[in-house]
């Protein structure tokens, strides 16, 4: 509208003219209101014609102006994201100049947004102080737009004095056409990350180190309290063995003998735990009969149990196996816990020991060992703890029972190794009942049993050998010298290594006892002296004698010759079968291969039967009243079940 009325008259008229035929325009009287005619025909005609395109003209501007703005809008709202990414994002075309970027990505260059944009990728290297890290970035770069594929990879940027661990990702953009037309990329800090995994590995080697101190602090700890105990416990031995005392003092003598040994068990436990938590306990399985296993736990408990009134039973289901793949050691030692504690805690009533089996194919039966008894109870809320490490039932009959609270947590670990489980139920005044159920395989009678170790000689003629006996300890070596004496033996004793080749430079001896840790000349050094040379003095039986509960002891010890590992504090019964088995000739010296040291002798062993020793009906042969003597200190004690850890593989 506005454009019609800007045109002047005389443009119009211009026009109007060019229209009109020659003829038309000669002069006439009516040529004015002729041509005005004309012109308003003309522009009748012409001007809706005019205002349709004007009106056609505005729409179009609007719409491109609203096109601009929604245009506008996106890239702000684009923009907008962009710099509300954390992380530096960026866009670069196939040239790899920079074609958009966040603030981020300006913060990490410390440049601003309008000097990186367009700029090329070798410019921005060379202008920037992350040029040497950014050389690496500039690979990844090309090698996406020429391989058009995505890239993720670590990537390491110095700034300043900062060191930046990032990942870097790129995935190529593409045109309708499907060809690469360039890249969008960004990082992600991951410094903390690595920070945080670099203090969590510091960590654990802080832990492992501190794991490693705990061990070599209990294994300290335990030697340096067995070497005085093994005298303590030896020399109360020797006197109830050889002397006829009044009651009073021989209950007196059985009592330090029994609490001496309830120290030694608990190192023993702490020890089990430590080498529970820290996953370095083996299990070792061997064909065993399990209700011979049962049969003999009963025995030892059985004393304890008669002299409280309290019949101990058993029962065996008929679908058990006769042998069993099962460590024996370990469940003997979950079995004496459980049959402990069922008789300490239960005043009247009974003790029950039951064996189920359920088969669950493949030769393997689900083992379910069950203790119940009628005892005190244990309260619902006290129950879950019991199986934690030194947690007990603070009631006033547990209270007075005593005990480290450690038996339950270990036979908890010890079922977990072999595959099982414990659970316990237990109502207060009624008594308690605990289940052990473990998967065994089925052993085929084809198979030898797991062979006890030979019984003693002490009941049997024969000749006194003539031993050395070589230990640094003065108490220890005084005590193995009364001991063997005691069992009809001739002695020479020497202070150290060094002393004993001398020793055996000048006399021949049958079997030598020989500490493993002395100064000077520690025993493996002095027996691989011995095994060295070329004299008949190189077959001589020695038996190793050691304060240390380790495994790896206890198998260098083998390795370096040794022909048994007794471990202190040394019995009578352990020193007599070790000296017997030597001298004949059943233990042959192992060289470099290391035997298993399961059947190492122990220190403390228990009573088999009521009567017996270790499995040896004659008792101990020295003197008379001793095997009365042995009896009753069997009879006086729970049970002490070997805690040597079988090497690990």
């Amino acid at each position: 509208m506005a454009l019609a009325i800007g045109l002047s008259h005389g443009a119009v008229t211009a026009a109007l003219a060019a229209t009109v035929p020659a003829s038309a325009q000669a002069p006439a009287p009516d040529t004015h209101a002729h041509l005005l005619g004309w012109c308003t025909v003309v522009l009748c005609a012409v001007t809706p014609c005019l205002l349709a395109w004007i009106i056609a003209l505005y729409r179009e501007v609007r719409r491109r102006r609203a096109a601009e703005t929604a245009l506008q809008d996106c890239v702000a709202i684009q923009t907008a994201l962009l710099d509300g990414i954390p992380q530096p994002v960026y866009l670069r075309d196939a040239a790899l100049r920079l074609v958009a970027c966040n603030r981020s990505y300006e913060e990490l260059l410390g440049a601003t947004r309008g000097s990186l944009l367009g700029q090329p990728l070798d410019a921005v290297l060379s202008a920037h102080p992350l040029a040497t890290d950014m050389a690496e970035l500039a690979r990844d770069y090309r090698q996406v737009i020429a391989d058009g594929a995505p890239l993720h990879a670590d990537r390491c940027l110095r700034l300043g004095d900062r060191t930046l661990h990032v990942l870097n990702w790129l995935t190529p953009l593409r045109g309708a056409d499907g060809t690469v037309k360039g890249l969008a990329g960004g990082c992600v800090d991951l410094t903390e990350r690595h920070e945080m995994l670099a203090e969590l590995a510091q960590a654990k080697t802080e832990a492992e180190a501190a794991n490693r101190a705990k061990s070599a602090f209990l294994a300290s700890v335990s030697h340096e309290i067995r070497t005085p105990m093994n005298a303590i416990t030896g020399m109360l031995e020797l006197t109830l063995a050889q002397s006829l005392l009044p009651d009073e003092q021989r209950l007196q003598l059985l009592t330090a003998h029994k609490s001496a040994v309830g120290l030694l068990a608990l190192i023993d436990d702490i020890l089990d735990l430590s080498k529970l938590e820290a996953g370095k306990f083996r299990i070792h399985p061997a064909p065993t009969s399990l209700p011979g296993l049962v049969d003999d736990t009963l025995l030892i408990f059985g004393p304890g149990a008669a002299q409280k009134g309290l019949p101990l039973t058993s029962g065996v289901s008929a679908a058990l196996a006769p042998l069993h793949q099962v460590d024996a050691l370990r469940f003997r030692q979950i079995l004496a816990n459980l049959v402990s504690n069922a008789v300490r805690f239960t005043d009247s009533g009974t003790v029950h020991v039951r064996l189920d089996a359920q088969s669950t194919g493949d030769g393997i039966q689900d083992v379910i060992l069950t203790v119940s008894d009628t005892g005190i109870g244990i309260p619902f809320e006290a129950q879950a703890r019991l199986f934690q490490p030194f947690e007990q039932v603070h009631g006033c009959a547990r209270s007075h029972a005593g005990g480290t609270g450690l038996g339950l947590a270990i036979c908890r670990r010890l079922a977990k190794a072999m595959g099982g489980r414990i659970t316990l139920t237990s109502q207060p005044g009624r008594g308690t009942r605990v289940v052990v159920s473990l998967p065994l395989a089925i052993a085929s009678a084809a198979q030898p049993a797991e062979p006890a170790p030979p019984p003693p000689m002490s009941g049997c003629p024969r000749r006194a050998a003539s031993i050395l006996v070589i230990d640094d300890h003065a108490p220890n070596r005084l005590l193995l010298h009364r001991q063997l004496e005691h069992l009809g033996h001739r002695v020479t004793t020497a202070c150290d290594g060094r002393e004993g080749l001398a020793e055996l430079d000048r006399a021949s001896f049958d079997v030598i006892v020989c500490d493993c840790a002395m100064p000077v000349m520690d025993g493996l050094a002095f027996t691989r002296a011995v095994r060295a040379r070329r004299d008949a003095h190189r077959r001589v039986p020695i038996i190793g004698c050691t304060a240390s509960a380790v495994a790896g002891d206890h198998v260098a010890a083998m390795a370096a010759g040794m022909n048994a590992v007794v471990v202190k504090p040394v019995g009578l019964q352990a020193l007599d079968a070790a000296v017997s088995q030597a001298c004949a000739g059943r233990h042959q010296p192992s060289g470099v291969q290391a035997p298993e040291p399961r059947g190492h002798a122990r220190g403390q062993d228990m009573a088999e039967s009521p009567g017996t020793v270790g499995g040896d009906s004659t008792g101990c042969h020295a003197a008379p009243g001793a095997h009365a003597s042995w009896c009753a200190i069997c009879r006086a004690m729970n049970v002490q079940c070997d805690r040597i850890e079988p090497p690990e593989d």
